[in-house]
C-alpha cells in the first residue's frame, strides 16, 4: 500500500507529510507537487520568456520537493 501527499511547501503541507510518515510505518510514501505542462494543456506556441518561466517554476517545484523530503522525513529515516 502507498500513501500519496501532496506538497506546496506551506506549514500545512509539510504537516501532512509528518503525520503520513508515522501512520504509514512500512509503506512507500508518495510526496507530489503539480506544475501545469503547457503542451498538455494545448498549448505549444509560446515566447521564449514563458517557456523560462515555466521552466523555472518545475526547478523550483522540484527544489521544493527535495528540501521537504530532506527536512520533513530525515528524523524518520531514509527518505
Amino acid at each position: 500500500m502507498k500513501i500519496l501527499v501532496g506538497v506546496d511547501g506551506s506549514p500545512e503541507s509539510r504537516q501532512a507529510v509528518r503525520f503520513a510518515a508515522t501512520c504509514g510505518t512500512g509503506r512507500k510514501l508518495l510526496l507530489a507537487g503539480v506544475a501545469p505542462e503547457l503542451e498538455l494543456m494545448g498549448i505549444r506556441d509560446v515566447p521564449p520568456a514563458v517557456r523560462d518561466w515555466h521552466r523555472e517554476n518545475e526547478e523550483q517545484g522540484r527544489a521544493m520537493l527535495r528540501e521537504v523530503i530532506d527536512s520533513e522525513l530525515h528524523p524518520y529515516g531514509d527518505p
